[in-house]
């Protein structure tokens, strides 16, 4: 299981934005594309084994902050509070939103 980090956790990988990054709509825990890429499940996708953030920086958290239904207005007020506000160092970062503002439009 990846670390999760939540407070002052030194370095992290940290995951902003929609749906796309979260787990719920990706077979349950540790399978959204955030989680996979912070460590991947071997057993389930062996063509990626050793090509994940925990293989490279074990020491590495995973904030995952994005949001189901995650909008650039979430991102703004929501997300990037919570990173600033948790004293963690950013050492990754990947960012999917739009999709929820397109689908809104």
């Amino acid at each position: 299981m990846t670390r999760r980090t939540r407070a002052g956790a030194g370095e992290v990988y940290v995951s902003l934005g929609d749906s796309i990054s979260i787990d719920l709509y990706a077979g349950g825990p540790g399978r959204g594309g955030a989680s996979l890429l912070a460590r991947n499940r071997d057993d389930d996708f062996p063509a990626w084994r050793g090509r994940d953030l925990a293989t490279a920086r074990p020491d590495l958290g995973f904030l995952p902050l994005a949001l189901d239904g995650g909008t650039t207005a979430s991102l703004h007020d929501v997300q990037l509070p919570r990173l600033e506000s948790c004293g963690a160092v950013a050492r990754a970062v990947t960012l999917t939103v739009g999709g929820n503002d397109v689908l809104g439009a």
